[in-house]
């Protein structure tokens, strides 16, 4: 069917607008993705270690291992070996896979801190401070709310809200997250990647795979507080707005993407 010259002219018109809208609502997520890198040779040695670990993890193309959620897994390597028997101390998973714990004990193992090790000892010591009766070396450490209960008790609480000076943010520090459940459950380590005007801090973390937002692998994101710099923006829109409150499930992909720093640390800044 040919399309007379009116409606032919009426839809280009329109689909120039479209491609206008669409091309304007990219500039506006990605408007401040100016990325420049922080010195590293200014932070502490254990943050350098900590940082080149978590790198490694993105080298590997570590995979988020959902099944890791909901059951326990033998700590059966040692330095990405094998063993015939659960591994204590500096047992680990297998390397080529993990949640977001692994990412971060295996960091700070490079840097000569074994999680699995303090935290198991620490709860021995302390049932009662973290409400665990029969402590298991096998995931104690690996659980995001007793990594920020252990590092309340020995790390100095470092900034946790967002900010125009990210001056005290550096890399190799470890953040902990409530990404919308209500409790600690999530946790990665901050990259030397800095984005925006202000300088914010891109993070190193491995989530579960969402398309378009997570790969379900190791990666490096700008996610410090959420992906909230494309929801945030978004919700500018007065129409996305009537989407927000009208559909539970645009509502609920969009206040996804707002995250709450519950601990920022540093291993170097001891209480």
């Amino acid at each position: 069917m040919k399309l007379s010259k009116p409606v032919s002219a009426a839809l280009i018109v329109l689909l120039s607008v479209f491609s206008f809208l669409a091309l304007f609502l990219v500039i506006l997520i990605y408007s401040d993705l100016h990325v420049t890198k922080y010195d590293l040779s200014k932070i502490p040695e254990i943050n350098q270690k900590i940082f080149k670990g978590a790198k490694e993890e993105i080298r590997n193309k570590t995979r988020y291992n959902r099944e890791m959620n909901t059951k326990v897994f033998p700590l059966l390597y040692s330095n990405g070996r094998k063993m015939n028997h659960n591994v204590y101390p500096n047992g680990d998973v297998n390397p080529k896979e993990g949640v977001c714990t692994d990412l971060v004990i295996r960091a700070l193992r490079d840097a000569g801190f074994d999680l699995q090790k303090e935290v198991h000892e620490d709860i021995i010591r302390n049932k009662n401070y973290y409400g665990i009766n029969h402590p298991d070396k096998n995931i104690d450490h690996r659980r995001t709310w007793v990594l920020l209960r252990f590092f309340k008790k020995y790390l100095r609480q470092l900034p946790t809200k967002e900010t125009t000076d990210y001056s005290d943010w550096l890399p190799g520090d470890i953040i902990i997250w409530d990404t919308g459940v209500g409790r600690p459950s999530h946790i990665g380590i901050l990259s030397d990647k800095r984005i925006g005007e202000y300088g914010r801090p891109l993070v190193i973390h491995n989530m579960p795979f969402v398309p378009g937002l997570f790969p379900g692998r190791v990666c490096e994101q700008d996610a410090l507080f959420g992906l909230r710099n494309i929801g945030g923006k978004l919700l500018k829109f007065r129409l996305v707005k009537k989407l927000y409150y009208r559909f539970p499930l645009v509502k609920k992909l969009i206040k996804k993407g707002h995250w709450e720093v519950l601990g920022h640390f540093r291993l170097s800044e001891k209480k």
